[in-house]
């Protein structure tokens, strides 16, 4: 875990979406099928600042978790298609997981399909890389991926085999119906995370992962201690 403090939000960005974008432009360069795959909310808008170059027909992007709305107006991809990334990746060839939810399309199908979206790309490009962009909650979650009373339950539901699963959230939780990437997935699949937070409503929970104080099912953010390359960008001391 390497930490880059930036002295306010904006400037956590901001580095974030250089340093992005120069390992973006290097695949680019040397034609690695590429999966980047981007957290909703916040971490969202850090599309918006990579270098216009990065797109190109050897990436794919998807959302790293998705809210089952059948309605569609709380949808990561929905909100990814309103981004100038999205339009200018579009013109640039690049291939998209859409992760919205099809009419008559119960959660665990959504989640079924996402998981077989994730395996095919990683079985037709074996040499590729996996990069994602990550946000933390001020309850600790990241990705899909919330706090669990259950220990056994978290285990079974996310350090398992498969690379997404749906579930049933926490009530508190904006759309509780999700589907996500499992904790196994991030730490066995991914090459490097970007993560990006800011916040005082943040400052515990981040203190509490610097200081490796609770299991991965009370903190799942605490797997950023956990990960060889995950580069932190945030104004939070």
């Amino acid at each position: 875990m390497n930490i880059h403090l930036q002295t306010s939000a904006d400037d956590a960005k901001r580095a974030l979406a250089e340093s992005l974008s120069e390992e973006l432009l290097s695949l680019k360069e040397e034609e690695v099928p590429t999966l980047l795959l981007f957290s909703g909310g916040s971490a969202l808008g850090i599309l918006d600042l990579l270098d216009p170059g990065c797109p190109g027909d050897h990436l794919t992007v998807s959302p790293i978790d998705e809210r089952y709305d059948p309605s569609g107006h709380d949808s990561n991809f929905a909100a990814f298609t309103e981004t100038d990334f999205f339009r200018v990746a579009e013109t640039a060839r690049v291939r998209f997981i859409d992760t919205r939810v099809h009419p008559q399309q119960s959660r665990n199908d959504l989640a079924r399909e996402f998981n077989h979206a994730l395996m095919e790309w990683m079985t037709e490009h074996p040499d590729g890389r996996v990069l994602a962009i990550l946000g933390m909650g001020p309850d600790g979650h990241t990705a899909g991926i919330f706090p669990m009373e259950d220990e056994s339950a978290f285990q079974t539901l996310f350090l398992g085999e498969r690379l997404a699963v749906g579930y049933l959230g926490p009530e508190y939780a904006t759309c509780p119906e999700r589907v996500t990437v499992t904790a196994s997935f991030l730490a066995r699949d991914i090459d490097r995370i970007f993560v990006f937070f800011s916040g005082e409503e943040k400052r515990a929970v981040w203190k509490r992962i610097t200081e490796n104080e609770m299991p991965l099912h009370m903190l799942p953010a605490g797997i950023f201690r956990r990960l060889p390359d995950v580069e932190i960008f945030t104004d939070l001391r």
